[in-house]
């Protein structure tokens, strides 16, 4: 995969930010960036990525053999407890032609330069959800679910459910959130939630 160096200037530039902001990322270059292709799709004219085989359909970060879960789970034969069914199904409709989605990646390199990465990417690519590319990304990238939409009915249900709780339950849920926030990602991230 070729990409423009217009990119890798904003990607460098967005991997400092998130170094700064983000002091808990690992500084271990042991990450890396992965495009899950489809080899049956042969159209690819992706604005400043070059060598691609076949469609992007899902960019994401990780270690070790993360990008080997998404094809697990479409082995796996069901979509119930899933966030992104979407993918799924895509992975599912390739193996069905006896084939395997192609799988793209950068790295290794640091956490911050990964996410970066990743959110360069979506963001080049374009998410099929915002009607800007082929990607079944739901979210932006980078850190956390910025970018997430949510469908009418699933905004419908979680406010119904919000109503039934009490005050003490919506206190409780948002302490542990926090805690959760603080541990995973330190203390810089956990303050510029309370903004």
């Amino acid at each position: 995969m070729q990409i423009d160096f217009s990119i890798k200037k904003v990607v460098r530039v967005r991997a400092i930010e998130f170094a700064e902001k983000h002091s808990s990322l690992s500084q271990e270059k042991k990450f890396y960036v992965y495009v899950l292709t489809d080899a049956l799709v042969d159209d690819c004219s992706i604005r400043g990525i070059n060598n691609l085989v076949g469609e992007p359909f899902y960019v994401g970060k990780g270690v070790r053999g993360r990008w080997e879960r998404h094809i697990t789970e479409a082995l796996n034969g069901h979509t119930r407890g899933l966030r992104n069914k979407a993918k799924v199904k895509r992975i599912r409709n390739i193996m069905e032609q006896m084939v395997m989605p192609q799988v793209e990646t950068l790295g290794p390199m640091t956490e911050a330069h990964a996410l970066a990465w990743e959110e360069a990417l979506i963001r080049e690519i374009g998410r099929r959800n915002k009607r800007r590319g082929p990607l079944l990304n739901l979210t932006d990238g980078g850190i956390g679910h910025k970018g997430y939409k949510r469908s009418k009915r699933n905004r419908r249900k979680l406010s119904k459910g919000q109503l039934k709780r009490t005050p003490e339950q919506i206190e409780e849920s948002s302490r542990k959130r926090k805690a959760t926030n603080l541990a995973k990602y330190g203390v810089e991230f956990a303050k510029q939630i309370r903004r």
